[in-house]
């Protein structure tokens, strides 16, 4: 009797349990592309024709409402001209950044100039590098080959350029994330495929929200296979889908969150990045022309030449006064001291207020206090001029804000001990068995564990090739030497943001510097980004300046 009851329990038992099992389906699109979860359902208007500034300002830009311009950059000279002959031969010794995706995320490329850097003729020219993307500020000798919207032709919007870049990729998606400039994104070769999504979702994407001093956010959420089941929230998010063909644009407000398939053999497209316009003065376009201009008409706020470092990422002018006018006090009057301002540096960027940051923060007052009596209004900080703000930049972000925007990158990826032991049991090869030549060098630098490039491996042969002779001799492999030898390794990459832990001043070599980068020892136009600046112990600048 109890055998049958505890038979007819178990029965019962598994019966209601797959009851559960069944009743327990997935949600629509689990585990599928980002977009499985419903169709787009919010249109994206579309134009045909040009529009003045101040229609964009009032109907999109202010808005933050999608639009695409359909063929607009089939107007554009670089849509027939960029071929990959024409390419390599009138570009071909500018350069380029350049990445690479392992298992969907993304990884270290090596191009002609070391780990993240390449030639346009290399990179166009290397058959075995077929999975590398080129994502990387447009060198600006290629600017005369960019028609810039006629949107953005006067008012702010002309003033508000801050940065221009190019992508050659094959079929990539990117993650889902948000940017912190507007973007006029135009395809030139492929499709693409851009999902959008407004930005009052950051909680349903699982997107961290922006601290007033981030640029742009990033989802987790694997857009390749969505666990719709871990992010419960997507499911009843609505989205659009801008579905771009070759000479395409569409406008991307920084507020919305997007995630791009590129699609073709070979997908190159064009942003312009530009700021977040709060006010626009629509009298100064009355009588403004609806013609393209050219890119190299615009004053580009972080221009690069095409070589050295460049300053792809960096804030602008609107995000730097968006942050100091956060800090901003007064119950009357709204003003800036120095003892906000040290706070902006040590509560919203974490620094701890040393001797050199207490100077550094003092710089930054000094720009921005035209009349120099200690107090910062808010008419001082809009009078500021817009290239004022890159030296607040440089101050605040430090020299580098990526350091796979410089050609230090592969000294702070590879590890040190990891490339201090090989190195060193190759000096002990030579002591007891004779010189080493430069190839056998190389094939170790360029091999596990060390994983290095030809070029910088060549070049630290050369460094430890005392006497250019072409081997290492027992005299050029001294211990004593290694560290020195090994100095430039010693800095570390801690990813996008802040400065690379030990990189105080930039680590190329002085024959690279000189080959390589423009004046003012970088790729940006400019030379000293501290011109004018003096620093005194005047009472103004110190927090024991009296509140007015």
């Amino acid at each position: 009797m109890d055998l049958q009851f505890s038979f007819s329990f178990l029965v019962i038992l598994a019966l209601s349990a797959g009851i559960c099992i069944a009743g327990n389906s997935k949600p629509t699109g689990h585990l599928k592309p980002l977009g499985s979860h419903r169709p787009p359902d919010i249109d994206i208007e579309e134009l045909h024709e040009p529009i003045s500034g101040d229609v964009f300002f009032r109907q999109y830009a202010s808005v933050s409402k999608p639009v695409i311009f359909r063929g607009f950059a089939k107007k554009w000279p670089a849509f027939t001209k960029w071929t990959d002959e024409a390419l390599r031969k009138d570009y071909g010794e500018l350069e380029v950044k350049i990445e690479t995706l392992e298992k969907g995320e993304l990884a270290v490329a090596i191009g002609s100039l070391g780990m993240a850097r390449d030639t346009v003729k290399s990179f166009l020219s290397d058959s075995t590098n077929e999975a590398y993307s080129v994502s990387s500020d447009l060198p600006s000798p290629m600017y005369g080959d960019v028609l810039v919207n006629p949107a953005l032709n006067c008012g702010e919007l002309s003033r508000s350029i801050a940065e221009v870049d190019w992508h050659i990729s094959g079929t990539t998606r990117t993650p889902l994330h948000r940017d912190g400039y507007n973007i006029l994104n135009c395809v030139l070769r492929g499709t693409q495929d851009i999902l959008l999504i407004a930005g009052n979702h950051t909680h349903n994407v699982y997107a961290e929200p922006n601290s007033r001093y981030e640029l742009g956010t990033i989802s987790p959420i694997n857009v390749d296979g969505v666990d719709l089941i871990k992010y419960d929230r997507l499911v009843n998010v609505r989205y659009s889908l801008a579905q771009l063909t070759p000479g395409d644009c569409v406008f991307l407000p920084s507020s919305h969150y997007h995630q791009v398939k590129s699609t073709g053999m070979k997908n190159v497209a064009v942003s312009i990045l530009f700021g977040r316009v709060d006010k626009f003065s629509a009298d100064e376009c009355k009588d403004a022309s609806l013609e393209a201009k050219s890119l190299d008409n615009f004053d580009v706020l972080w221009k690069w030449n095409g070589t050295g470092t460049m300053d792809m990422g960096r804030g602008d002018d609107y995000f730097f006064k968006t942050i100091i006018k956060n800090r901003m006090t007064g119950k009357v009057k709204k003003k800036l001291d120095m003892k906000a301002l040290k706070r902006l540096f040590t509560e919203d960027l974490g620094w701890d207020m040393d001797e050199s940051e207490g100077e550094q923060a003092k710089e930054v007052m000094l720009i921005l206090d035209h009349n120099k009596d200690g107090i910062v209004t808010p008419e001082e900080l809009d009078s500021v001029e817009r290239h004022a703000f890159k030296n607040i930049s440089y101050i605040i972000e430090g020299d580098i804000t990526d350091l796979q925007n410089t050609y230090d990158f592969e000294f702070g990826f590879i590890d040190y001990n990891t490339i201090r032991d090989r190195v060193g049991e190759l000096m002990s090869g030579v002591s007891t068995g004779g010189p080493l030549d430069k190839e056998s060098f190389v094939d170790v630098y360029t091999s596990e564990p060390i994983l290095g490039s030809k070029y910088k491996g060549e070049k630290l042969f050369n460094k430890i090739d005392a006497d250019a002779d072409g081997f290492i001799a027992a005299s050029e492999a001294s211990e004593d030497k290694l560290d020195d030898h090994l100095s430039e390794y010693e800095i570390s990459y801690e990813g996008e943001g802040g400065r690379p832990d030990e990189a105080e001043d930039s680590l190329v070599d002085d024959d690279e510097t000189e080959e390589n980068e423009g004046e003012g020892g970088r790729g940006t136009e400019g030379g000293d980004y501290y011109d004018d600046l003096e620093l005194d112990d005047d009472p103004r600048y110190t927090d024991e300046h009296d509140e007015l």
